[in-house]
């Protein structure tokens, strides 16, 4: 998503128009004052609003002054102000995800707002992590309960990652993998062609990797449009449509030795990653070569989706297996523990798979994916868009 854009703005009246202009803008709370100058006979205030609020904003200050206060956008005067803010504009599904966003860093003018992004791939890794049906129902309730009675952003941000990873976590559970609370479809299906966790590891490899690298490239081609907004066309082609290229060759040549797919054309692989490998010399130099092993352990780095809902699906499958085996057969008191204690395992085994996937859906977005696209040179702290709250009180000077 683009970020809001903003605009300079002098706030310019007679002296005693001053209070009102200071209400208008606290009440308006679409400015952010950066500096306020008064002299005898008139004031300037000094400050960064988005430009959908520009008209607005003018209107209503010229109206509420009479006429004695006026907006003036400032693009030629020399101001206090050296780097703009920036402002997040998401649609509401994805605006507790800026929350992400603002601990990573803030983007730039001229950079890529990854918000909606986050929102999109991290409940997905949520769900592939854990894809469990029986688990998903659960990780909605939970968020269920966490908006019914927490208001806070952070409290937002955790409600939507459990829903849409819950929801996510059901249709993989029952579309892809056949598990239900640890429980296995495939005895009543057998027909289906799930994927088992437990004996289909290379595919589940194969998986991570296809999502890891659609994440990866992603992240390339927002990297690759906000260089051409900075850099032009040519060399952010050079410094993000090589990578993209680089990684389609060296899948080429994995599948080739592998022997899944163009087994007796491996070699083509091999000189689509050379050519690439010339095409980020070219752009990066040397520092850009000494990358490529790294490149490559990135997109290893999303195996982690297929290991730990390898790890998870083999703890739920223990509790199943060891309450079932020896409680059960004990009559009605073993039926009652066992209940009982089925619960509180996969309670358990939900709460540790969490926090695993938590984390680690985090490191693949922060390590692996934000990499891809914020600037590694010249990376400069952005300060976040604040409308203030008392006009004079950033800044002011007699």
């Amino acid at each position: 998503m683009a970020l809001l854009p903003l605009a300079k703005a002098l706030v310019i009246g007679v002296h005693d128009a001053r209070p009102v202009a200071e209400d208008a803008i606290s009440a308006l709370r679409c400015f952010q004052v950066v500096n306020a100058e008064r002299g005898e006979h008139y004031f300037v205030i000094e400050g960064w609003v988005p430009g959908p609020n520009i008209a607005e904003f003018s209107t209503i200050l010229e109206e509420a002054s009479q006429g004695r206060v006026a907006v003036v956008l400032d693009a030629d005067v020399s101001a206090a102000i050296t780097r703009p803010p920036s402002a997040l504009r998401n649609i509401p599904l994805a605006r507790p995800y800026e929350l992400l966003v603002e601990l990573y860093g803030m983007p730039g003018r001229d950079d890529y707002d990854p918000t909606f992004a986050t929102f999109l791939f991290l409940p997905l890794f949520f769900g592939l992590m854990i894809g469990d049906a029986g688990y998903g129902v659960a990780l909605i309730a939970v968020s269920w309960a966490i908006g019914r009675w927490f208001r806070t952003p952070l409290a937002q941000l955790a409600q939507s990652i459990l829903r849409f990873g819950g929801v996510w976590s059901i249709a993989f559970g029952l579309l892809l993998f056949g598990d239900v609370g640890g429980w296995s479809l495939q005895p009543l299906l057998p027909s289906y062609p799930y994927i088992h966790r437990g004996d289909d590891v290379f595919l589940l490899f194969v998986l991570a990797i296809i999502v890891g690298a659609t994440h990866v490239n992603f992240g390339l081609l927002m990297g690759f449009r906000a260089i051409r907004r900075r850099e032009g066309l040519r060399v952010a082609f050079l410094r993000k449509i090589s990578w993209i290229i680089l990684e389609h060759g060296a899948f080429i040549l994995m599948l080739g030795l592998a022997g899944v797919a163009l087994a007796d054309y491996w070699y083509i692989g091999l000189g689509v990653m050379a050519f690439a490998t010339g095409l980020i010399a070219w752009g990066g130099g040397l520092t850009d070569i000494v990358e490529v092993p790294s490149f490559v352990s990135n997109i290893l780095s999303y195996l982690r989706l297929a290991v730990i809902g390898i790890a998870k699906s083999a703890l739920a499958t223990t509790v199943n297996t060891f309450i079932v085996g020896s409680l059960f057969p004990l009559g009605v008191a073993g039926w009652i523990a066992g209940g009982v204690l089925l619960v509180i395992g996969h309670g358990f085994v939900l709460l540790l798979a969490v926090v695993t996937v938590g984390i680690q859906a985090l490191r693949l977005h922060y390590v692996e994916f934000y990499s891809k696209f914020y600037p590694r040179e010249g990376f400069q702290i952005v300060e976040k868009f604040r409308p203030s709250v008392k006009a004079g009180s950033t800044g002011s000077r007699t």
